[in-house]
């Protein structure tokens, strides 16, 4: 998350259009004399903060739950699409996305996280509309000619 601006309640309604404008940089605290500090922050950053607060709830669950059955059989009921992928990507993935998600927790910041996320939810997508890697392909040694094709 980005160092936050401050800003008085008296500054935030004689002069809203800046505080809201500063949101686009950092979250704003809004101060006040008479309670508790405001935090003013754009709406899809709060939604991306409550979804990867979600998941790493349901990765911790998943993560203390007995061994049996393995973890990567427990993600596939929070994350259908791993089913997609063969079973080394599967590790892969288990592997990968509680060592970002740590990490993030660490730094304070889930973007990185966010977009491991997606980035295997894509693969995984790939996977289902016939991507074939291209280490996997049969290259021919020569060309093959077709009769007809000129």
């Amino acid at each position: 998350m980005a160092l936050l601006t401050t800003c008085r309640a008296s500054d935030l309604s004689s002069d809203s259009a800046q505080a809201f404008r500063s949101t686009d940089i950092s979250p704003v605290e809004v101060t006040r004399r008479d309670g508790e500090s405001l935090l003013l922050i754009r709406k899809s950053e709060y939604d991306r903060h409550h979804a990867v607060v979600a998941i790493a709830a349901d990765l911790i669950a998943i993560a203390l739950a007995p061994d049996d059955p393995p973890r990567e059989s427990r993600l596939q009921a929070r994350f259908p699409w791993l089913a997609l992928l063969d079973v080394e990507d599967q590790r892969c993935f288990t592997t990968e996305i509680v060592s970002t998600l740590r990490e993030c927790a660490t730094a304070h910041d889930f973007e990185p996280f966010l977009v491991e996320l997606h980035e295997w939810q894509q693969t995984a997508a790939a996977v289902a509309a016939g991507y074939t890697a291209p280490a996997d392909l049969e290259w021919l040694e020569r060309p093959n000619p077709v009769a007809g094709i000129e």
